[in-house]
């Protein structure tokens, strides 16, 4: 990308330079929604064919009370309630309109909210020096710094990387960590999962630290592309909608034919009675005609299903809900079909511990289990137990799970590294599939390794038989399934290689999954009794994918579930 300045790699942008930049590029920020105007938004109620219809009704009642108080055909009251009727539908039509308008305001007021308490901050190199800044105000061109627990506030390249994992379900739906390195290669033409030297906005960093060159900021980033995508949709029109507006041309041309054969009969009654050459006879005749043309149109329908939904907007708000329109929830009411995405929506985006084995002492207690004491001295993850009851969570999702599974038992991290300090360690890498630590204990130290089982059986000098077929098992279930051993080092020893992750004993197996929602499971089955089929999509493995579908009911034996090169 031309960024249109040159950076300075090592001390970042100048502050002309980034006034100049933001004066290109504007703020980076995502414009979630278009921006609200009252005006707009009153005229756009004006659009459905049933409020045309009134406004039209309502300008040939006033037209014809105007010629009957003009002609002198009614008195008094009659004047008065021949006016009543315009003044009602156009009191009517406003009120429907100003209800929309109210609506759509609200809900503008309420994702406006959202956005500015989800506001970021960002670490920035400008004019050599670090500072916390709003991510808002970051240029393309500026250098970001990263460290665990950043979420990524812009689309950049990395230009340091040192053991950097990011998540990136927010764009892939894959909820595992994605290793990224500096390459030189340009994988810009690769999908996003594929490009491992770059970092997008919207994912959240689990380890490492990087320093990245911002190259997109705002709607130029991939999460603003898609957000992009969804704003230039042209709404269509609910059901109801379209209901309405077949109703209301049955009544406009029902109108007319009305009109029509009522004047033509009354213009010939006048006429046989009260003479041909009598103005009378035609006028009385089109103001009868225009009258029950009038009268047949239903003013009071639009009024009825715009409270109808008004009621339905505001069950749904206490559901938490924001409904940007009123016609959307007669839409929702409709549904045939929810697509959902998995990860987050479906899944609770967070690794959980379901099974664990130690193979030494299986039936033991995890509390005193040498595997399970080993599997957290093997983690860099943070999990603090806060005095509000909540947990603040730093690191490698699948590693904030068995941090978590040890405080399940009483084993905090805290009180495993003040037994085992750890003095060196090997980040895990995707080619060897391990991580490693050395560790000082009372017989001195160690290393502990943990990683895929595969590669942990091919390093161990016992594997057992049982480790073999319990990782075989949980994998069909889609289970992540790690595997932890160990070895003793000698007390010389102050650093360790990848040499030294060979002849280790095995200790057990752990297994993670990110769960079901608890309320999901329930929902499905309320929608399938409503007829309502549901399909989920997701970018994880077909097998995990299934797994899930299969637990929460959406996939029966005979279903298809396809790749998505499948339905290109």
């Amino acid at each position: 990308m031309d960024l249109q300045v040159k950076v300075d790699l090592k001390n970042g942008l100048t502050n002309q330079q980034v006034l100049s930049q933001r004066s290109k590029f504007g703020l980076n920020e995502i414009k979630h929604h278009k921006k609200f105007n009252f005006i707009n938004s009153f005229l756009a109620q004006f659009k459905d064919f049933m409020i045309i219809l009134l406004l039209i009704a309502a300008t040939i009642s006033f037209a014809v009370a105007i010629y009957e108080h003009a002609s002198g055909s009614r008195h008094g009251s009659e004047i008065i309630i021949g006016y009543i009727e315009p003044v009602i539908i156009l009191i009517v039509v406003i009120l429907n309109s100003m209800l929309g308008t109210y609506q759509e305001y609200k809900s503008d007021q309420a994702v406006k909210t959202l956005e500015k308490n989800n506001q970021l901050n960002a670490k920035v190199i400008r004019n050599g020096k670090m500072s916390v800044l709003l991510a808002s105000e970051i240029v393309p061109g500026d250098l970001v710094v990263l460290e665990a627990g950043d979420y990524v506030p812009a689309d950049g390249r990395l230009i340091e990387a040192y053991n950097l994992n990011v998540v990136e379900s927010a764009l892939t739906g894959e909820s595992l960590p994605v290793a990224k390195m500096v390459l030189a290669d340009n994988l810009k033409n690769k999908p996003l999962g594929d490009q491992l030297n770059a970092v997008f906005s919207g994912t959240y960093v689990t380890n490492g630290r990087a320093i990245v060159l911002i190259e997109h900021t705002g709607n130029k980033t991939e999460l603003g592309k898609i957000n992009k995508l969804i704003n230039d949709q042209e709404l269509a029109l609910s059901p109801l909608q379209i209901k309405l507006n077949k109703l209301s041309k049955i009544f406009g041309i029902s109108g007319v034919v009305l009109f029509l054969a009522t004047t033509l009969i009354q213009i010939l009654l006048n006429g046989f009675f009260g003479g041909w050459n009598n103005v009378a006879t035609y006028s009385d005749s089109l103001v009868i005609g225009i009258s029950l043309a009038v009268a047949a149109i239903p003013e009071g329908l639009i009024t009825f299903t715009t409270v109808l939904l008004a009621i339905g907007v505001a069950n749904m708000t206490k559901q938490r809900a924001i409904i940007k329109s009123l016609p959307s929830i007669e839409s929702l009411g409709s549904t045939q079909v929810i697509c959902s995405d998995k990860t987050g929506t479906l899944t609770e985006n967070k690794m959980k511990v379901v099974q664990f084995w130690d193979y030494e002492f299986p039936n033991s207690d995890p509390e005193n289990s040498k595997a399970l004491h080993s599997l957290i001295a093997c983690c860099d993850a943070q999990v603090h137990l806060e005095k509000n009851g909540q947990f603040s969570e730093a690191g490698d999702p699948t590693e904030i799970a068995i941090l978590r599974y040890g405080l399940d038992f009483h084993v905090s991290a805290n009180s495993v590294f003040e037994k085992f300090p750890k003095l060196d360690s090997l980040p895990f890498d995707s080619n060897r599939k391990t991580m490693s630590v050395l560790i000082q204990g009372k017989n001195g130290k160690s290393l502990i390794t943990k990683g895929a089982p595969d590669v942990i059986f091919n390093k161990c000098h016992n594997t057992p038989e049982q480790a073999k077929i319990l990782n075989e098992q949980w994998s069909k279930q889609a289970y992540r399934v790690i595997a932890v051993a160990y070895k003793s080092i000698n007390e010389n020893q102050e650093s360790i290689s990848h040499d030294d992750e060979e002849n280790l004993t095995f200790l057990g197996l752990i297994a993670l999954v990110d769960p079901p929602r608890e309320s999901v499971k329930a929902s499905i089955k309320q929608a399938q009794e409503a007829g309502i089929k549901t399909i989920m999509i997701t970018g994880d493995h077909l097998t995990t994918a299934v797994a899930i579908a299969k637990e929460l009911n959406i996939y029966k034996e005979g279903d298809k579930a396809l790749k998505g090169e499948e339905l290109a």
